[in-house]
């Protein structure tokens, strides 16, 4: 807008974005959490019976076995499962739109929900919130269950030139959602180690064994 009289500019709106999203019902949206509550606040929403509408909630946790010990001197017990949390301060949870903030008053243990900085802006000139689609979800759950040993998580991803390989067999096998995940491949402490971006969640390393490698086709 500009002046009758000096014609400078008075005001300029901003572009807004006119195109809307598609909503994607199977994504999930990332809610922050309070310190070590990923677990308990992904078991109130699983566990509840009260919540009005469909909900699921999910940490990025890896199961581990470790052994118990009795009181008496020398004597070890059995081994149980335990969770060990792998993306702290976030959990992710597939929800209708139209919940969304019903969901952060549910539970007093969300912080907030994540915005995505990298996409455009809504037309009410609010960033869009952060959503992992379905896939990657189900990529992580299978990175976390079938890794040898312990995940490495970053939300930062590590500029790094490697070759380039493709997750096949062996025990990716298991698991429809690894199949054909590409990666990159180093040596570290004389393990080979995989490093998996999933680029809505983060960067993921973890160890694997040389046969369940390839090269890609091209």
């Amino acid at each position: 807008m500009r002046s009758l009289t000096t014609n400078r500019i008075l005001h300029q709106e901003k572009e807004k974005s006119v195109v809307k999203k598609v909503f994607d019902p199977t994504a999930w949206y990332v809610y922050g959490v309070k310190r070590n509550k990923e677990i308990e606040t992904r078991s109130f929403f699983n566990d509840s019976k009260d919540i009005p509408f469909e909900i699921e909630a999910y940490a990025a946790v890896q199961q581990k076995k470790v052994r118990t010990y009795k009181k008496a001197r020398n004597s070890s017990g059995s081994k149980k499962l335990v969770e060990k949390v792998v993306i702290h301060g976030k959990v992710f949870i597939r929800v209708d739109e139209s919940h969304r903030v019903a969901t952060l008053k549910l539970c007093n243990l969300l912080t907030h929900c994540v915005v995505d900085p990298t996409l455009s802006r809504t037309k009410e000139g609010y960033r869009d919130f952060a959503r992992v689609p379905d896939a990657q979800m189900n990529a992580l759950k299978a990175v976390l269950k079938l890794a040898d040993g312990d995940v490495e998580f970053s939300e930062e991803v590590p500029p790094q030139v490697h070759e380039t390989v493709v997750l096949n067999d062996g025990f990716f096998s298991e698991s429809e959602a690894l199949k054909g995940l590409q990666g990159t491949v180093e040596m570290v402490n004389g393990k080979k180690r995989a490093t998996v971006i999933l680029d809505k969640i983060g960067c993921f390393k973890f160890t694997f064994s040389v046969g369940d490698l390839k090269r890609p086709t091209e």
